[in-house]
């Protein structure tokens, strides 16, 4: 898919990989609320530090981030809200 001149597409595909990701790690927090950190899904969290460049409070190895917290996971939110003025 090509850039339109305004650049909607592009960033149409960006909104819809945030959400995808977002579904990942909020089913994880949600399925456990009073948890502080979650551990799964080193592909959403890579993501949301490479896009937002808010690193998590995990430490990275060659696999990747092992766990994110529930503060990362606001900060990330709250990015998103502001960059695309969206509620989520």
């Amino acid at each position: 898919m090509e850039k339109d001149p305004q650049g909607s597409l592009t960033t149409k595909m960006l909104m819809d990989s945030f959400e995808l990701h977002f579904k990942i790690l909020d089913a994880a927090v949600q399925q456990h609320p009073l948890d502080t950190f979650y551990r799964c899904c080193t592909t959403p969290i890579d993501f949301m530090e490479e896009k937002t460049e808010i690193e998590p409070s995990s430490p990275g190895d060659f696999s990747g981030r092992a766990y994110f917290t529930k503060k990362d996971w606001k900060k990330w939110h709250d990015w998103y809200r502001i960059k695309y003025n969206f509620p989520n």
